[in-house]
């Protein structure tokens, strides 16, 4: 019994010896609390190279279509030659302008509305009226709406008349719209002409005829719609008699070349076409000689000469107004053929160009008249540093540089415990140049005016750097930092 106490005292010994030897042992420093660091990088400043073409325009014009099919006779026109030309002339179109294409045969039914079996092909129906969504159709069924053209007998073909009828009752609905281009695309093989009280060609008559239904157009050009341009092609017969039952279009091709060199009004900085200069019947193409699948290759040529003198003076950097996201000062604009140009104070420093800040509604385009009106920042261009088709502008900004005036904490330090370096740099306890524990913050925005703005340095900047639930160190003086910098923080964390 003795010996047993005797062991289970010296056991218990031993075991305490033990532990005091073992609490002996351990280094000091792990009874120290550990250290914590937070170390934090202010984003550097970027570039962004954007290049914008002027392929075609940099914002899609708006063209609006008048396409009159021929449904006289028995509708030979209509075949699947000509289905598939009108259908890619279509996808050339959508794929390079904002357009409006109103589909209608060329002679109605005796008696019928304007717009009856007329089709509008569109990609929006933003700015139409109830008449104009009422008639819309997919552009993929374009070619088989050619089908419900119902073919007549009657033979008054009034192509002329029916080009301005569709077009003046289209206004208030919004299929012909202001400062669009106004193209329309007339196929027959017959003529538009009057006779006299014996059935005979009548030119006098004639010629008053084009020339009355000319100025009506004209006046909606120039007044009414305000077209860009205003053209009529025409796909026609330019002889006589080429296919039994065909008529040379003699009015419609004269119509087609009055209009093409039609002038605009004295001061109107709106420009005439210039694609088919010298040619005997601009905007007119025969299909006498033209095979059908091709039909409308004058035609899309004549859609891509509209704008391919587009010219730009004004050029975007950002539609963002505020934050600023790029530093005006730092801008680099060059061509894409390599050619830089540098900033100039006006139009009087030769060819470069000058950050001209946030405008709104600002025509980016001069020629070939003033369009393209866009909102948000912008440079100004001169002399040749100015864009025409199919040029490209090459803008290289960089993001301007930020001022941070507090770091972030992700637990709470003991005050006395704290070292911050920047860069390297030991950064003091200061309210002069160094920093200043301010405590827990549920949100901060790290970023501050700073020397920029001395009358309240710690103004927010945005776009903002936000911390949350964290504890925070204010920084004066030469301790704020910038965009780029390493900051480190280490402390001893205080616990609860």
């Amino acid at each position: 019994m003795f010996l047993q106490n005797y062991r289970t005292q010296h056991a218990g010994l031993i075991a305490v010896l033990m532990l005091t030897l073992g609490l002996v042992s351990c280094a000091k420093e792990e009874f120290m609390a550990k250290k914590s660091q937070d170390s934090f990088s202010a984003p550097l400043t970027f570039s962004n190279n954007a290049t914008v073409c002027s392929q075609f325009t940099l914002i899609k014009p708006r063209v609006d279509f008048l396409f009159l099919w021929d449904n006289t006779s028995s509708q030979y026109l209509v075949t699947d030659e000509t289905k598939q030309a009108l259908t890619n002339t279509i996808n050339y179109i959508s794929d390079r302008f904002d357009f409006h294409i109103l589909m209608a045969p060329l002679v109605p039914q005796p008696g019928s509305a304007v717009n009856d079996v007329a089709y509008l092909i569109t990609t929006s129906i933003f700015g139409l009226g109830q008449s104009a969504i009422n008639i819309r159709a997919e552009k993929s069924q374009a070619a088989s709406l050619l089908n419900n053209f119902t073919v007549t007998a009657n033979a008054n073909e009034k192509g002329l008349q029916r080009s301005y009828d569709m077009i003046y009752a289209n206004i208030t609905n919004g299929i012909f719209r202001q400062d669009a281009y106004t193209i329309v695309v007339l196929m027959s093989n017959g003529n538009d002409y009057k006779v006299d009280t014996n059935g005979y060609y009548d030119p006098v008559s004639t010629n008053q005829y084009i020339l009355n239904i000319k100025n009506q157009l004209l006046n909606l050009r120039n007044t009414v719609l305000r077209s860009t341009q205003l053209r009529f092609i025409s796909l026609v017969p330019h002889t006589s008699q080429c296919r039994v039952g065909w008529l040379q279009g003699g009015s419609y091709t004269e119509m087609s070349k009055q209009l093409y060199s039609a002038p605009f009004p004295a001061g109107d900085l709106r420009k005439l076409p210039y694609d088919q200069t010298g040619d005997s019947t601009p905007d007119s193409y025969d299909i006498c000689t033209s095979d059908f699948l091709h039909l409308f290759d004058g035609v899309n040529n004549s859609i891509q000469d509209t704008v391919i003198s587009h010219q730009y003076n004004f050029w975007p950097i950002s539609a963002v107004q505020s934050p600023l996201t790029f530093d005006p000062n730092k801008l680099r604009v060059q061509k894409a053929n390599g050619d830089e140009f540098f900033e100039v104070s006006g139009p009087n420093q030769g060819a470069g160009w000058r950050y001209a800040g946030y405008l709104t509604e600002q025509n980016m385009r001069y020629a070939p008249s003033p369009g393209e009106a866009f909102t948000g920042h912008m440079i100004e261009l001169y002399g040749n540093a100015r864009v025409t088709y199919p040029e490209c502008l090459l803008i290289t900004t960089v993001s301007p540089t930020y001022n941070y005036g507090y770091v972030a904490l992700s637990s709470k330090p003991i005050e006395s415990s704290i070292r911050v370096t920047i860069d390297g740099r030991s950064i003091p306890q200061s309210d002069v140049d160094g920093w200043e524990y301010i405590g827990a913050k549920a949100s901060q925005n790290l970023r501050i005016q700073g020397p920029n703005f001395p009358q309240d340095p710690y103004q927010e900047v945005l776009p903002a750097d936000i911390r949350t639930n964290a504890y925070f160190l204010k920084m004066h003086g030469s301790a704020i930092y910038k965009s780029g910098a390493v900051v480190n923080a280490v402390y001893d964390p205080a616990g609860n």
